[in-house]
C-alpha cells in the first residue's frame, strides 16, 4: 500500500499559477513582492532565470488564494488561461493544509 495520502493534512498542498507582464522588471519584482506580502503570504523560494522570468514558492493559507491572484492583476501581472480554475480549486483546500503556491510570472520583453 502506498505511504501517500493526498488528503492527509500532512502534505503540503499546493497549486500552479503562470502570468506574464510588459511592466519594467524591476517594477513588476517590487508589486510582486507586495502582493504576496499584502495577503500574508511567506515567500518560500525565488529565482530569477536570466531576468525573462521569476519563479516563486509562497506559502499562504488556501482562502488567501484568490487575493494573491487578485492582487497580481491589479498591478498588471495578467494570470494565464486556467489559472482562475485552479485558483477556484485551491481555495477549497481545507485551511488546516500547509498550502503553497508556485508563481511563475514571464516578462515580456519589447521586441528588438
Amino acid at each position: 500500500m502506498s505511504p501517500f495520502r493526498p488528503h492527509d493534512p500532512r502534505v503540503t498542498a499546493y497549486t500552479r499559477l503562470e502570468a506574464s507582464t510588459s511592466a519594467p522588471r524591476a517594477r513588476a519584482l517590487g508589486e510582486i513582492r507586495r502582493a504576496v506580502a499584502r495577503v500574508g503570504g511567506v515567500l518560500l523560494d525565488f529565482q530569477l532565470s536570466a531576468g525573462r522570468s521569476v519563479r516563486l514558492t509562497v506559502e499562504l493559507v488556501p482562502a488567501a488564494l484568490a487575493l494573491l491572484a487578485d492582487a497580481l492583476e491589479a498591478c498588471g501581472i495578467a494570470l494565464a488561461e486556467g489559472c482562475r480554475e485552479r485558483v477556484e480549486r485551491g481555495a477549497t483546500t481545507p485551511a488546516e493544509r500547509r498550502f503553497v503556491a508556485l508563481v511563475h510570472v514571464t516578462f515580456l520583453l519589447p521586441e528588438p
